[in-house]
């Protein structure tokens, strides 16, 4: 029955790819796809094994299996009514996924195919508990302040490996980082290598984590500058770590979300603009307020390096333990 349906799946696929693809072995042939040389090393055997969405009830391309024993997120793409370059982008996305390979970002697992052949999945390391922002905002959460403090380290670490790879972030906020059962933060991959958001997609309440130079467009285009800005974003988490809360949450309590950041804007556009989305924690030591102070300069220059801030935070924490 299986082999049946893969056929008819077959034809439909080459169908909808125009007429010159049925005179040569076609890419996205579910028999074809799992012997392709850039994708056999990464092949799962995942066609038996039974999925589900992510949420209940909701019909998304965003599911779980389990894969070698453990739970899986599968990231989905539809064969049947997918475009070639959307799956050609699929693919390129998944593969340069695979080639980032650190601790501290969510690990890519592998790809294969589900639902009789029909959806092809990326499977990733599933992190229990969502992103930072949905464990910090959480009250019957408690968060001791080592962990507070650990939470910032492993998001560094998360950057620090971009870096050193010659690679800026680009849209890094508190969603973009996810946090697995134990605790351990890691970058969220997917976030990685997706186009950044548009400064000027207001409503959506991450203006916070846009640098100054961003907001007011006037960012050099450049590695370190981009680099930079990572490191503005990074310290506003750090900042949402501890304050538990919403960055600038007076201003759209009164405003709302759109108009909330419309405000933002304009008062972060303004020559000599003081306006920060958190007030630095009293609770922190000096050298630590500095650290931070330093990263949320409007000089992108005046910003720390990533290998600075997590030697920084690698010796505070020691002294914590110590």
């Amino acid at each position: 029955m299986i082999s049946t349906f893969r056929a008819v799946v077959t034809s439909l696929m080459q169908s909808y790819a125009g007429t010159d693809a049925v005179s040569k072995p076609y890419p996205f042939d579910p028999e074809v796809l799992s012997k392709r040389d850039d994708l056999e090393p990464y092949w799962l055997p995942l066609e038996q094994e039974r999925s589900a969405p992510l949420k209940t009830g909701q019909d998304t391309m965003t599911r779980t299996c389990k894969v070698r024993g453990e739970q899986a997120f599968l990231k989905c793409l539809d064969l049947t009514t997918s475009s070639n370059a959307a799956k050609a982008d699929f693919v390129a996305c998944f593969k340069e996924m695979m080639a980032l390979q650190d601790d501290h970002i969510v690990k890519v697992l592998g790809i294969s195919l589900i639902t009789y052949s029909t959806t092809l999945c990326v499977a990733m390391e599933f992190m229990a508990q969502g992103s930072i922002l949905n464990v910090v905002l959480n009250p019957k959460i408690e968060l001791k302040l080592a962990q507070q403090w650990q939470m910032c380290l492993d998001t560094a670490k998360g950057l620090a490996y971009l870096h050193r790879a010659g690679r800026a972030h680009g849209s890094l906020c508190s969603t973009h980082v996810l946090v697995n059962a134990a605790g351990v933060c890691k970058l969220n991959v997917q976030a990685i290598v997706k186009p950044s958001s548009s400064t000027t997609a207001y409503g959506v309440m991450d203006l916070a984590f846009h640098a100054p130079e961003t907001i007011r467009r006037a960012a050099t285009k450049n590695l370190d500058a981009s680099m930079a800005v990572d490191i503005y974003a990074l310290a506003v988490i750090f900042q949402q770590i501890f304050a538990r809360t919403h960055a600038f949450k007076s201003i759209y309590e009164e405003h709302g979300f759109v108009k909330g950041d419309l405000c933002i804007a304009r008062a972060m556009e303004a020559p000599g603009s003081t306006l920060a989305p958190f007030d630095m924690p009293v609770s922190w030591p000096q050298n630590m307020r500095e650290l931070v102070q330093r990263c949320l300069s409007h000089d992108p220059v005046a910003r720390p390096v990533i290998a600075d801030i997590v030697q920084a935070l690698e010796a505070h924490l020691a002294r914590l333990h110590a």
